[in-house]
């Protein structure tokens, strides 16, 4: 049994990477981990099944909102060598508890850490599309402002779910959980929000 120290959370994944890329139509494309050094983290896991939480948090204000059992969304560097341990002939890995973007437990997703879940504000204005692969796009018209779709609303009290608020530019990271495409970013990114007038 492992009883994790400090603030770090034990998971296991199902996989290390994501070798297959099913696009919006059905189309399944098999994807190939080869080479430069580090293009394997374009398609690594950014999930994994919470096994181990340490008691309590070095935070004294953070609560600890992990179970045993809880799937977990992370940062994609998290699954690497540095964060794998070989312990009784199996495979685990850990993440600080501040790189854990959300929990899924019994079909809900919680964010943690102070992280948010947008909704872009169309598809069309976030995204360039050819074919049926999306790719955001780098120019800088790029739209700056979401809506907010999962939030902790115990640690963040001025906003909540269905604001559409303007962030940082560059804050809006892809990231797909339990089949949805959403933004990742911190409180921190949010600038301000949009009232009626």
């Amino acid at each position: 049994m492992i009883q994790p120290i400090k603030d770090y959370v034990y998971f296991t994944t199902d996989q290390e990477y994501a070798d297959k890329l099913v696009t919006d139509s059905g189309f399944t494309l098999d994807l190939v981990i080869a080479g430069d050094p580090g293009c394997e983290l374009k398609h690594v896991t950014e999930y994994g099944y919470v096994v181990a939480t340490p008691k309590r948090l070095s935070n004294s204000s953070t609560t600890m909102d992990l179970e045993v059992g809880d799937k977990i969304y992370f940062h994609f560097h998290t699954v690497s060598t540095e964060n794998r341990h070989e312990i009784d002939g199996k495979t685990y890995y850990k993440v600080h508890y501040d790189q854990i973007y959300c929990a899924v437990r019994d079909g809900r997703i919680q964010t943690l850490s102070l992280f948010l879940l947008m909704e872009p504000e169309t598809e069309r204005d976030n995204f360039y599309f050819d074919s049926d692969i999306g790719l955001h796009k780098s120019s800088p018209d790029l739209v700056q402002s979401a809506k907010v779709a999962h939030l902790d609303e115990r640690s963040i009290t001025d906003l909540k779910v269905g604001d559409r608020v303007h962030f940082k530019k560059h804050s809006d990271v892809p990231i797909e959980i339990e089949g949805k495409k959403y933004y990742r970013m911190r409180y921190d990114d949010v600038l301000a929000k949009y009232e009626e007038a």
